[in-house]
């Protein structure tokens, strides 16, 4: 009995055992039939994933055809417009192409006196443009869309009739020469100091009263020209443009320098006749570079000493400084090019109140002799 119950208590356990591991086998397929079913859909997924990533790449690359289909469609609008104002201006097709391509493709662009009143907004899409000259023309503003001529060079709207720039003037950041001269301009903008690039700024013959201290910016700036405007003052930004070689501000109204003037030691020309100056800054000698100066028909008395540290002038011009009747020994002592017509300016100075002095003296004997007859006839009487 005992044999039977453990013959009977083995084979359970071998069943046991092998229940245990059909089951483990079956746990396995069935682990794997899910790994497979995992791994099966993960890759529909990632196909899924690709196919939509696809459908987006494509549905954006349609997009952005579409978009360069619409923006080179409103691209050529722009320039016919601008071919459409050219025509009705009547401007030669030999200085504005009719064909839209040369047309932007176009590096220069000269539309001097063609009696224009405005230039066309779309004036900014010619991204090509290194020049651009519309000098003697009737223009009161400039279209804001200047600011993205973004390879412009050179602008020159002389002799028009501008009352204001606009501030995306500041955006012309390759703009190398600038002239404005002969409009109606009272203020500058600051942003006149951005275009780092600018190496000459014209802008004589306005009605600007200041000059803004961003001015003072153009670090590159070699030549400033503001003859015949309003200006009483220069601001002292004027000495932070260390590579200036040439300052024009004639016919103005100064009626001195700023001492930071003397800052401007790579300058080379100073031209500030006709304003009301009454003396020059003493740091006027370390302008060392010095090679002409003009100070003709302005109120002056004297020159500083520290002119005479100016060995490289060659220029000296004091003509019309009517209250100046001597020169200065270490002037005339100097070796200057101009100095006999300096020296002939003094005397002529000397000569015309020595003259002066004697008519004034010859006056007064006469008002006495007449005062004289008049005292004897009163006694006679």
């Amino acid at each position: 009995m005992h044999t039977q119950y453990q013959y009977y208590a083995d084979y359970r356990q071998d069943l046991d055992k092998i229940l245990v591991k059909i089951a483990e086998k079956e746990r396995q397929e069935q682990e794997a039939r899910w790994r497979r079913e995992q791994e099966i859909q993960r890759q529909r997924e990632i196909e899924e994933q690709r196919k939509r990533e696809a459908e987006e790449a494509k549905r954006r690359r349609e997009q952005e055809a579409q978009r360069k289909r619409e923006t080179e469609r409103k691209h050529q609008a722009d320039l016919q417009s601008i071919i459409d104002w050219a025509i009705k201006n009547k401007i030669p097709a030999d200085k504005l192409p009719r064909n839209t391509q040369k047309l932007y493709e176009q590096q220069n662009l000269d539309l001097s006196g063609c009696k224009l009143t405005s230039l066309p907004e779309t004036i900014g899409k010619l991204s090509n443009l290194q020049t651009l000259q519309i000098r003697y023309n009737q223009l009161t503003v400039l279209p804001e869309s200047i600011g993205e001529l973004s390879n412009l060079q050179l602008l020159d709207i002389e002799n028009n009739q501008l009352t204001a720039l606009p501030e995306t003037i500041g955006e012309l950041v390759r703009l190398k020469e600038f002239d404005v001269c002969s409009n109606r301009l009272t203020v500058l903008p600051e942003a006149i100091g951005k275009p780092n690039n600018l190496r000459v700024l014209r802008i004589s013959r306005n009605y600007l009263t200041t000059l803004p201290d961003a001015i003072g910016k153009l670090s590159n700036l070699q030549k400033l020209d503001v003859d015949g405007n309003q200006l009483t003052a220069l601001p002292d930004a004027i000495g932070k443009l260390n590579n200036l070689q040439s300052l024009s501000v004639a016919d103005n109204q100064l009626t001195a320098l700023p001492d930071t003037i003397g800052n401007l030691t790579n300058l080379q020309e100073l031209f500030v006749s006709c304003n009301e100056l009454t003396a020059l800054p003493d740091t006027i000698g370390n302008l060392t570079n010095l090679q002409e100066l003009l100070v003709s028909c302005n109120e002056l008395t004297t020159l500083p000493e520290s002119i005479g540290m100016l060995l490289n002038l060659k220029e000296l011009s004091i003509a019309l400084n009517e209250c100046m009747t001597t020169l200065p020994q270490y002037i005339q002592a100097a070796d200057y090019i101009y100095k006999e017509h300096v020296i002939a300016e003094i005397n002529r100075n000397a000569e015309r109140q020595e003259r002066e002095r004697q008519e004034r003296e010859r006056r007064e004997m006469e008002e006495r002799k007449l005062i004289n007859r008049v005292k004897k006839w009163w006694s006679d009487l």
